[in-house]
């Protein structure tokens, strides 16, 4: 039987924060949990919303300090349940983190630690992105910080037989409690989850950032405690310290060697400091030079995404020369040029009933795009139905219109855009089937051509073609142009666009005839993976077939990590076991994406024409 959590969050930041922090706790299930909200309490529950479910489950406890630190020493000791967990003003917690937490602890009862990952957020809540910890290993600790704070919980056993966390540390009083559990010998559990969302800047450090070395008094407090514990600062530390300083005094503009050059110098400088060494031998002063070089081309690449977190909405220098899928922008504007022949595919001349479902809400600025790109193909046996989630926006005066051109519509409110797609697809007949968002368009005759494949060759289940990719005002803003299928690949990442795909009905019915409802970002590729693992046969086809709309909405998303990725998570749970780190998804995509370089160059070339 799981075992029973406490859960502290000291009411030391933001009241805002607070809340936030905790509506995520509060949100989960929480009949094992003893939950104690410590601090100046007061401002926090009048804010708190009436109807706010189980907000009975909170223990308020009120203090004078205002320091983080001593308030959750003072939790721990007002709480009694085995199993020791503490949140940050503005951390949060994602929708099943304690039950994977306390399920992790029931089956490993050797595990003193359980840890996660976390994903990094900005001070408004949007994802930045997702950090994925390795295995715990004594050598990496002494290196880094592999333990984040915010998706950790302790036996109180372990923290037992280290005493509090060392106020006097306040910057890295988590980093300094791994340390001294785990020179008792307790065990650390990882469990290859996001279980939390990081709030940058929220307090205590909780995971091994560039940012957090932009802090000078953090680093000079980071190095004392590192030559308390361990006698001493290791190559990996020196380096980090040597860029850290190099950084805060040279302008990002600078030299890349001017850069290495200072970081080198505060490097050895770290070393006579903290080491007690007056002079590296030469051996030690190459690998300290070849680290350095290293940290600051990472620093510098880490730089570069930070100061543009949406750089994958930006076009890039040399594009011709990168790959193109999984980046949304690949040149400036321009009109949509579509070849003349797309738009005069005859369908087969038995054609067969193709049902298209359009969920939408709120959508009204793309709709009528999105239903003319269907209707305006003036298939001869299309069934079209449109599922509106009740919007407000003139969404449905603009289904009024069309009425009479579609199969069926209705606004309703419904519970989410798998539930919409359910709701319309109870309703089709077709042979053949495919969904398109309100926001996003089929091409002139993909129909017709899907229709016409489907009928040359009976023994394919799914299919799919190349995507384009249009902004706000319709314009293209980039191509996907894809390698032939692998079965194996798309077991670790989804590379097929939703807006090209067909299926026959047969394969609908063989995996249950339904999209999950629990999935709000992954629903597509849930189902592509169904449909592999009934034995499907899948088919990418040598055309562009839909176009995929980037909208701001998209840009500013802030949900997507926390929730997309732990959708990801429960797929590669489910296919591969768990969820593999990032140079395995690499290794294992290695040979598609080079496929994907060849097609998308012959392509620009001229030498493919689609």
């Amino acid at each position: 039987m799981p075992l029973r959590i406490s859960l502290i969050t000291p009411a030391c930041g933001a009241r805002d924060k607070i809340l936030e922090t905790i509506k995520s706790v509060v949100a989960q299930e929480l009949a094992d949990v003893e939950y104690v909200v410590i601090g100046n309490v007061a401002p926090v529950q009048a804010a708190l919303p009436a109807a706010l479910p189980r907000a009975e489950a909170i223990r308020w406890i009120a203090s004078e300090t205002g320091d983080c630190v001593q308030l959750i020493n003072e939790g721990v000791r007002q709480t009694t349940a085995p199993i020791v967990a503490w949140l940050l003003p503005g951390d949060l917690y994602f929708d099943d983190t304690i039950a994977l937490a306390a399920q992790a602890f029931h089956e490993r009862t050797d595990a003193g630690v359980v840890y996660g990952d976390v994903i990094e957020v900005d001070e408004n809540g949007k994802s930045l992105r997702a950090l994925v910890l390795k295995p715990f290993t004594p050598e990496r600790l002494q290196r880094g910080l592999t333990v984040s704070q915010p998706a950790a919980f302790v036996r109180r056993s372990a923290l037992a037989t280290v005493g509090d966390l060392d106020g006097s540390r306040s910057r890295w009083a988590d980093y300094d409690l791994w340390i001294r559990l785990a020179k008792q010998g307790v065990h650390f559990h990882h469990i290859p989850r996001s279980l939390a969302a990081q709030r940058l800047g929220a307090g205590i450090p909780a995971i091994w950032t560039e940012e957090r070395f932009q802090d000078g008094e953090a680093v000079e407090q980071l190095n004392d405690l590192l030559v308390e514990r361990y006698g001493g600062l290791s190559r990996s530390n020196l380096v980090r310290t040597g860029v850290s300083k190099a950084c805060a005094e040279i302008p990002a503009e600078a030299g890349f060697f001017r850069l290495v050059s200072a970081a080198y110098r505060h490097a050895g400088s770290a070393a006579e400091r903290w080491n007690g060494v007056a002079g590296l031998s030469i051996w030690n002063r190459l690998l300290l030079a070849r680290r350095t070089i290293k940290a600051v081309l990472r620093h510098r690449r880490r730089v570069g995404k930070s100061n543009d977190r949406q750089a994958v909405m930006q076009p890039r220098r040399f594009q011709f020369l990168r790959r193109r899928m999984y980046r949304l922008v690949h040149h400036s504007p321009r009109p949509l040029a579509i070849p003349a022949m797309y738009g005069k595919t005859r369908p087969p001349d038995d054609p067969p009933v193709v049902s298209i479902v359009t969920p939408s809400y709120n959508q009204a600025p793309y709709l009528e795009a999105t239903l003319r790109s269907v209707l305006d193909q003036n298939y001869p046996r299309l069934e079209y139905i449109v599922q509106d989630g009740g919007s407000t926006d003139g969404s449905v005066d603009i289904l009024r219109r069309y009425s009479d051109r579609l199969n069926a519509w209705e606004s309703k409110p419904d519970g989410g855009q798998a539930d919409a797609v359910n709701l319309g697809m109870q309703r089709t007949t077709g042979e053949i089937m495919a969904y398109l968002n309100s926001d996003d368009l089929l091409l002139p005759g993909s129909i017709a051509y899907a229709a016409r494949y489907f009928a040359e060759h009976p023994e394919v289940d799914v299919i799919y073609g190349h995507r384009v990719l249009i902004d706000e005002r319709g314009d293209e803003i980039g191509r996907w142009v894809l390698p032939p299928h692998d079965n194996e690949v798309i077991k670790y990442a989804d590379f097929i666009p939703q807006e090209t795909m067909f299926w026959r009905r047969r394969a609908w019915e063989r995996v249950g005839a339904r999209f999950d409802e629990s999935f709000r970002f992954a629903l597509d590729w849930d189902l592509i993976l169904r449909f592999q693992a009934a034995g499907l046969r899948f088919e990418r086809l040598p055309r562009f077939l839909g176009a995929f709309r980037i909208t701001e909405a998209q840009k500013t998303q802030s949900s997507w990590l926390p929730i997309g990725r732990r959708e990801v998570e429960r797929l590669w749970g489910r296919v591969l076991g768990s969820a593999p780190d990032y140079r395995t998804i690499k290794r294992r995509m290695r040979s598609h994406m080079r496929q994907h370089l060849l097609y998308d160059k012959l392509y620009l070339l001229g030498l493919l024409r689609y």
